[in-house]
């Protein structure tokens, strides 16, 4: 048995001890997002949560959040 996290399900540790590759691999330059465009992106997350609406955010389609107190 391996270690231990204590409040944590153990088949969610990989998920939060190995990130996803496409999170630590560089976008190709052609590829890339202008500024205002990723600016756009996060701040359309305060928009969802000030508007109640997870519709109104750049959110992908496998995200899932949590709220903790």
């Amino acid at each position: 048995m391996g270690q231990r996290y204590r409040g944590i399900n153990d088949a969610a540790v990989p998920l939060l001890t190995t990130p996803r590759e496409t999170l630590i691999t560089d976008v190709p330059p052609s590829q890339r997002l202008s500024r205002e465009v990723l600016l756009r992106a996060a701040n359309s997350y305060f928009d969802a949560l000030e508007g109640d609406d997870g519709k109104i955010a750049a959110f992908a389609d496998d995200c899932v959040r949590h709220e903790n107190g």
